[in-house]
């Protein structure tokens, strides 16, 4: 038998991608995951979105959202420039918006966010919300 007539394709295929999406973000981004030395000084190169995201910040992309409402919500998202990645070599005037999306899928795919799917679209948040909601708590206890 194999792995997707188990799981269902579907399944199979959101971990593929899941991988695919960690993979490229590791491979362009500092990966947030890695554990820093105690006695380095520098900040993780995330923690001011983090920071955003446990103070509450929630991102919504949908799929069907104009590019003006889409580039709008990542521009209030965070700015590029804020983040201390050498990104030169990646941005063109056409993709910065897929750089900050790369960024929070890869944020997400790293344990750092969370990402849920929602009805047409995905919403990042911070992972300790979505562990101290409700809906989670009632899963645990079942």
């Amino acid at each position: 038998m194999y792995e997707g007539e188990q799981e269902g394709s579907y399944l199979v295929a959101q971990q593929l991608i899941r991988k695919a999406i960690r993979s490229v973000f590791t491979k362009y981004f500092p990966d947030p995951s890695t554990k820093k030395s105690k006695k380095s000084k520098l900040p993780n190169t995330y923690s001011e979105i983090l920071k955003e995201f446990s103070e509450g910040k929630s991102i919504t992309l949908m799929n069907e959202m104009t590019n003006a409402a889409y580039e709008k919500v990542l521009d209030d998202s965070f700015k590029l420039d804020e983040l201390p990645i050498d990104s030169a070599a990646l941005l063109t005037e056409n993709s910065v918006f897929f750089i900050k999306e790369l960024i929070l899928h890869g944020l997400a795919e790293c344990s750092q966010i969370t990402k849920s799917n929602v009805q047409n679209g995905n919403n990042f948040s911070d992972i300790m919300d979505m562990m101290m909601s409700d809906e989670f708590l009632n899963d645990m206890e079942e």
